[in-house]
C-alpha cells in the first residue's frame, strides 16, 4: 500500500510517509472524535500543537485532524495523537434552542463552531425548545438525537469525512453500503468475540414525572414490561422531564423509553485482515456477517452496522477491528 502521511505546521511541510513505524485511525459512531495515533522518527518533525495531518492511502482520503498530544523517551521514536474536527464537540457552552429540526441542530453547532460541514440526509420532526447552560456539544446534540429516534425512529450519525462533518442517517447508509462488505470466516475475519447481557442501560420500568410550572401539579406515567420484570427482576428508570408535556405525551414518550431500553444488548468485535476494500470501512457502514461459528446466535447471514473502528497499520501488517450494532 502506497502511504501519504503530511504534517502542516503552519509554513513547513512535513512529509512523514517513509518514517511511520505505526498508525491506527479509530473512530466511533457517537460520542467521540476520530483519533490517529502515530509513531514516527522525532528527528523527522518538529510540529507544533495544532498542526494538520493529511493521511492517504492511494488515493484513499483516510484522515485529516489536528495534533493534540506529542510524547516520547529515549530513543528515536516520538507518538503523536490528531483528532479529527469531532474534537471541538468536547468543549461547554451555554445555549438554547427552539423550533428547529435535527439537521437544523447540527446546521446551528458547525456553524458556532466554525467547522466545515454536509448533512446528506435532512429530518422533518420539529424538536422541543431547551436551554443548555452547561452542556459540550456532543450533550447537546446527544439530547436531540435521542428526542428525534424516540419520535420518528430514524438514527442519525456525524462522522468526520476527511476534513468535512457529515451528518448521515444511518438506514440510509446502510442500505448503500451493507452490499459490498461480506465478513467471512474463509476470506476476511481473523478472530472475533460475541457478548450479551442486560447491562447498564437495560431497564423494563420507565417512570416519568413532569411538573406544570404553572399549576406546580406533578404528574407521573411508568410503563413496564411485565415479561421481561418475570425474567430479570424490577430495572427501574426514572426521568424527570425538562419539558412542558400534556398527559398524552408523557404516557407515549414512557412507552417509547420503555422500547429503546428493555432488551438484552448484545456486542460483537471482529478483527479483520485488511485490504483494499476495507480502507473505505467507517463507522455507520454495513456489512453481512459470514463467519459461521455465529449460527449459534442467529447472526450468520445478518447485515450490520459498524458501531466502532480501527484501521491499524504496523510495518507491513494491516489489520481492522470492528464493534458492530446488535440489537
Amino acid at each position: 500500500m502506497e502511504f501519504s502521511i503530511l504534517i502542516i505546521d503552519r509554513n513547513t511541510t512535513y512529509n512523514i510517509s517513509k518514517s511511520v513505524t505505526s498508525m491506527t485511525l479509530e473512530s466511533f459512531i457517537e460520542g467521540q472524535a476520530g483519533k490517529c495515533t502515530l509513531t514516527c522518527d522525532k528527528t523527522q518533525i518538529n510540529a507544533n500543537m495544532g498542526s494538520m495531518i493529511e493521511v492517504k492511502v492511494g488515493n484513499i482520503g483516510m484522515f485529516k485532524g489536528y495534533l493534540f498530544n506529542e510524547s516520547f523517551s529515549n530513543g528515536f521514536e516520538t507518538e503523536l495523537t490528531f483528532y479529527d474536527q469531532l474534537r471541538y464537540w468536547k468543549y461547554s457552552d451555554a445555549i438554547s434552542m427552539s423550533g428547529l429540526k435535527l439537521h437544523e441542530v447540527f446546521y446551528k453547532l458547525c456553524k458556532i463552531m466554525g467547522l466545515n460541514y454536509k448533512a446528506y440526509n435532512t429530518t422533518r420532526y420539529v424538536l422541543p425548545a431547551k436551554i443548555w447552560s452547561n452542556a459540550t456539544y456532543f450533550k447537546i446534540w446527544e439530547d436531540y438525537q435521542d428526542l428525534n429516534f424516540i419520535s420518528t425512529n430514524g438514527y442519525h450519525i456525524i462522522r468526520d469525512e476527511f476534513g468535512v462533518l457529515a451528518l448521515h442517517e444511518v438506514q440510509y447508509l446502510f442500505n448503500n453500503t451493507v452490499k459490498k462488505y461480506i465478513i467471512s470466516d474463509t476470506s476476511l475475519a481473523k478472530d472475533y468475540e460475541f457478548s450479551r447481557g442486560i447491562g447498564s442501560d437495560t431497564y423494563n420500568i420507565v417512570k416519568i414525572v413532569n411538573e406544570n410550572s404553572e399549576t406546580k401539579k406533578r404528574e407521573t406515567h411508568t410503563a413496564q414490561d411485565n415479561n421481561t420484570i418475570k425474567q430479570w427482576g424490577r430495572l427501574q428508570y426514572f426521568e424527570k422531564s425538562s419539558e412542558e408535556l400534556n398527559s398524552a405525551q408523557l404516557k407515549k414518550r414512557a412507552e417509547d423509553l420503555l422500547k429503546v431500553k428493555s432488551r438484552v444488548f448484545n456486542s460483537l468485535d471482529v478483527e479483520l485482515i485488511g485490504n483494499a476494500d476495507t480502507l473505505n470501512l467507517r463507522v455507520g457502514d454495513g456489512v453481512i456477517m459470514g463467519i459461521s461459528d455465529l449460527t449459534y446466535v442467529n447472526l450468520y447471514g445478518k447485515a450490520l452496522v459498524i458501531e466502532k473502528i480501527a484501521h491499524k497499520f504496523n510495518g507491513g501488517r494491516y489489520t481492522v477491528d470492528l464493534t458492530l450494532m446488535l440489537s
